[in-house]
């Protein structure tokens, strides 16, 4: 038996995509054949700058931004997996480095379905179409990128049939959840942006009822809601105040500390719960 390398927290360090996949699956983060193969034809080497990506963590990309850790997207995929079918219409929220559209259409269908990916930093929205003409050239007529506020969505491109956030609301917001599609499902993580939130998944009926539940899986935590500049000065992840009346009209946050994000690994989550026990005001 390898003895493997350790990160700091405690995660063990792989040496390849395929290494990576093998873990996740052992510890049942992926369960389903479909999110399998769009894990295996989509290395994360491809959307990882300056560390090793086969760790299950989550990793800087530049302009305070990262890449969420594999399980997180293993994870989504399987919440997501049936309204993923062949032919159907995704909108990624917070695309960043690109890996989480590029899995979308994988599961979608090359040629099939369509994915529309959106920042509101458009340096980032330029990594993910590099990193995907990089590692996934064959999927890039399948995704269209717009810089932009997410949180808005794209309505003129909508209805669609799956809707993924990729940084947390302190409520679901009611402008994505009119453009799902009848059938359609949201997955989004709900709660505290100076806390851990927890995952919620979002169904429209085909009545056009919707049904909103919290998954029974540990805490997460992911950047806020923010708007660019006060990402960009990197005090985020800490606020405590949403506001949505700016000059420019843009929504944002105060902000008193700032707390590294996204990241759910099992030791942090033990080290932050500790931390809310022993100080009220975190």
């Amino acid at each position: 038996t390898v003895e493997r390398k350790k990160t700091i927290s405690g995660q063990l360090i792989y040496q390849t995509n395929e290494e990576l996949v093998e873990h996740l699956k052992r510890t049942r983060m992926i369960t389903l054949k479909r999110v399998e193969k769009a894990m295996r034809n989509v290395d994360r080497a491809y959307y990882v700058d300056d560390a090793n990506p086969y760790v299950d963590e989550a990793l800087s990309i530049g302009f305070n931004a990262t890449i969420s850790s594999p399980h997180m997207h293993a994870l989504g995929l399987e919440f997501l997996e049936d309204v993923l079918s062949e032919g159907a219409s995704v909108l990624d929220i917070g695309c960043g480095s690109g890996f989480a559209s590029a899995l979308f259409a994988q599961m979608v269908g090359i040629d099939k379905g369509h994915v529309y990916a959106i920042d509101h930093i458009e340096e980032l929205v330029e990594l993910a179409r590099k990193n995907i003409s990089k590692g996934n050239p064959e999927l890039l007529p399948m995704i269209t990128f717009k810089v932009g506020d997410g949180f808005l969505g794209w309505e003129e491109k909508g209805p669609f049939d799956c809707i993924y956030l990729g940084a947390a609301a302190p409520e679901i917001p009611s402008e994505l959840v009119k453009q799902l599609k009848p059938g359609g499902r949201m997955l989004l993580p709900i709660g505290p942006s100076s806390s851990f939130q927890h995952l919620v998944k979002v169904d429209k009926l085909p009545n056009n009822s919707v049904v909103a539940k919290s998954l029974g899986v540990a805490p997460v935590r992911f950047v806020p809601l923010i708007d660019k500049n006060t990402q960009l000065s990197g005090t985020h992840s800490g606020a405590r105040t949403l506001i949505t009346d700016t000059a420019d009209g843009q929504r944002a946050l105060v902000l008193p500390h700032v707390i590294p994000a996204p990241d759910s690994t099992p030791e942090e989550i033990l080290m932050f719960g500790s931390a809310v026990q022993n100080n009220s005001t975190v």
